[in-house]
């Protein structure tokens, strides 16, 4: 994938399904989008209205969202991604690279794409709600940028305050696989 696309894909496969954010939300991220004392990123702009939210990081994936402030060169999380495409979207190459490296690892097959980490944050949130009543729809449907399913929550409420959305995001913990644990925590190879 080359150095500057191996490192972004790296990086990108580990933070998506501990976010559940799309390639483009991703993609587009400025470092004032981090949220540094709530180690959360602020998604500013995306397919919905819904999808303007805060996401809190997981332990396992702040790590990945400091090295890359540290080593911006250009205020996006992450730098130096052309942008290109109809609409001039920042994910554009990337989205071109990841089906790329998953036809290399998975040949033919189209049963995994990008979306597929999204669809895991959501399957890990769900399991995650089994443990503790902190994590229920609404709370899936905000961390996803999703609309909510009764009218009184979609158009009357605020939303929930960060530290609601850091416990569910902590109740991860009770239900990411030991192996998955172990490559997400990864450091920072050459790719």
């Amino acid at each position: 994938m080359g150095q500057r696309y191996g490192e972004v894909l790296f990086d990108l496969m580990r933070l998506a399904p501990l976010t559940g954010c799309r390639i483009s939300e991703l993609c587009q991220l400025r470092n004032e989008d981090v949220i540094a004392e709530q180690q959360a990123l602020r998604i500013p702009e995306g397919k919905t209205e819904n999808a303007r939210r805060i996401v809190p990081v997981h332990r396992l994936g702040w790590p990945i969202v400091q090295h890359r402030l540290a080593t911006s060169s250009d205020g996006w999380i992450f730098s130096g991604l052309t942008p290109a495409g109809p609409d001039g979207k920042r994910s554009w190459i990337v989205v071109k690279r990841f089906a790329t490296f998953r036809q290399k690892v998975l040949g033919s097959s189209k049963e995994v794409d990008f979306h597929s980490f999204r669809r895991c944050f959501a399957t890990y949130l769900e399991r995650a709600s089994t443990h503790t009543p902190a994590v229920n729809s609404s709370v899936i449907a905000e961390l996803m940028g999703h609309s909510k399913a009764t009218l009184a929550l979609a158009v009357y409420s605020s939303g929930l305050v960060p530290s609601q959305l850091r416990t569910a995001i902590d109740a991860l913990d009770y239900v990411i696989e030991p192996e998955v644990v172990t490559h997400l925590g990864d450091k920072l190879r050459g790719a």
